[in-house]
């Protein structure tokens, strides 16, 4: 009867054990879905940054396009004649 009581009282140890551990497991899974969440958060930020950037680079380039074309092919005819650059899209 007494080695019945050990042997219940070791498994209760051990299901604390188990029970302190899968404590740990579910907080880190918690803490990896707040840091998920928040990088996620941080990509999209980040991303219409970027987004608002290329736009405004696209936009500046569009302006100047057309007038840096026309330099460049003059330039390019008083230096070299033959091969005049042109800038493409």
């Amino acid at each position: 009867m007494n080695e019945i009581k050990l042997d219940i009282l070791s498994i209760n140890r051990r299901l604390e054990e188990i029970h302190e551990k899968l404590d740990k497991i579910l907080l880190n899974q918690q803490n990896d879905t707040f840091n998920i969440n928040k990088i996620n958060k941080d990509v999209e930020f980040f991303s219409k940054n970027m987004n608002s950037h290329i736009s405004f680079i696209e936009s500046v380039y569009d302006n100047i396009k057309s007038p840096f074309c026309f330099i460049l092919n003059k330039i390019s005819k008083t230096t070299l004649p033959e091969n005049p650059k042109l800038l493409t899209d």
